[in-house]
């Protein structure tokens, strides 16, 4: 009787522990997306109005991506409802943003942003013979 009241309590600090990270892990989660959201308005210069637009529509964006992936789908359909979402959810920008700024947000979502390929040249020593 006194392994399972034990076992009881272990249990309920274990299921309160993943209640813990589970919601540090949703905060973290939620701060990054705020940061996202924050930096892709800042680089596009939008006045206040653009700027909530953009925002709301940013993160309906997230909140379907998260449906999606919740699905019990395999990976492949999962990845083309995403493409479908990614060609459809922000025409309604267009009518505020032009299409660059709207493919700067979709790459900027993506993780598709062009990094500096600057080469850094080497230096080549001198063999001595």
């Amino acid at each position: 009787m006194l392994t399972l009241v034990l076992s009881g309590y272990s249990y309920s600090q274990t299921e309160a522990e993943i209640k813990y990270e589970k919601e540090r892990y949703e905060e973290k989660t939620k701060e990054i997306k705020a940061q996202i959201v924050s930096d892709i308005t800042d680089a596009l210069n939008l006045d206040a109005f653009k700027k909530q637009i953009v925002t709301q529509s940013i993160e309906s964006y997230f909140e379907e991506v998260t449906k999606i992936y919740s699905y019990d789908l395999p990976v492949y359909e999962k990845q083309d409802l995403v493409t479908q979402l990614d060609a459809r959810h922000f025409n309604d920008l267009k009518t505020i943003l032009k299409q660059e700024q709207i493919d700067y947000i979709i790459n900027q979502l993506k993780g598709d942003w062009k990094k500096d390929k600057k080469k850094k040249k080497r230096k080549r020593r001198k063999q001595n013979n």
